[in-house]
């Protein structure tokens, strides 16, 4: 990922994704972190986000949790136009959150084309767990913001508004 001013790289792939599976997950959102910011910031940086995500990010089950989960849902909603790509990418590391995780949508909604409102509700059926009282807070707003769009109706958003109604 990184270069020198020759364009050969500091790190290779391999290495960097190694020091990603055996660090702390705080370490781990603060590198999502800090290539968010990055791309944000400059949009050179948007081009070395797919390529992180497939190439450097690590997808051993070990790092499979909440506070990932949570943190890779995070990092995607920060880019709308990349969301549905980060999704297809990391879809296989997402697992149910309680109602004490994080679950921050950083984008509207209705600035999301087709394709990624489905890869949001896609990633809200497996982020949100059956139990509507185990939902984080936001659940049930962005599923509202969802429905309200109009994008995705079907049967697995008309489901997800159905648990949301649940419990309350």
């Amino acid at each position: 990922m990184g270069a020198t001013s020759d364009g050969s790289k500091i790190v290779s792939n391999m290495e960097l994704r190694q020091a990603l599976a055996t660090c702390s997950d705080q370490a781990r959102e603060n590198a999502l972190r800090l290539l968010s910011d990055a791309a944000s910031e400059e949009a050179r940086w948007n081009d070395l986000v797919l390529p992180f995500m497939k190439d450097v990010w690590p997808k051993q089950k070990a790092i499979r949790s909440r506070s990932m989960a949570s943190a890779l849902f995070n990092f995607a909603s920060k880019m709308p136009t990349l969301f549905a790509d980060i999704m297809s990418i990391v879809k296989g590391q997402l697992v149910p959150l309680d109602s004490g995780d994080r679950l921050y949508f950083d984008s509207e909604v209705e600035e999301l084309d087709d394709r990624a409102a489905m890869a949001l509700i896609e990633a809200l059926e497996l982020l949100l767990p059956e139990d509507r009282s185990s939902w984080p807070y936001q659940g049930s707003v962005i599923i509202g913001d969802l429905s309200k769009r109009g994008v995705g109706k079907d049967q697995r958003l008309d489901e997800l508004v159905r648990r949301s109604s649940r419990g309350r």
